[in-house]
């Protein structure tokens, strides 16, 4: 799952490799017309906040998990209302 702009996964959806259940706007994305809104669905009451992940293709070293982690910790930390997942358990 995942909740991004519908111009970024459209290639993959045209090409079969994902499928579109819903568009949280309030009309129809012009980029995907055949994908109804979360109103449509019967979700109209839905929240949506933004959420960002930092992914790694599998099988990378972990000298280089160490190195982003490194990197990417302090600036994910900096951002307003950063709540990493480790620190909610």
């Amino acid at each position: 799952m995942t909740l991004t702009p519908p111009a970024s996964m459209r290639g993959f959806i045209e090409r079969g490799q994902l499928q579109a259940i819903a568009y949280k706007g309030a009309t129809r994305a012009s980029a995907l017309p055949n994908v109804p809104t979360m109103t449509e669905q019967g979700f109209a009451d839905t929240v949506l906040t933004a959420c960002w992940g930092v992914f790694l293709p599998t099988g990378v070293p972990a000298p280089v998990l160490r190195q982003t982690g490194q990197v990417e910790r302090p600036a994910l930390l900096n951002l307003p209302h950063a709540v990493l997942r480790d620190q909610v358990r």
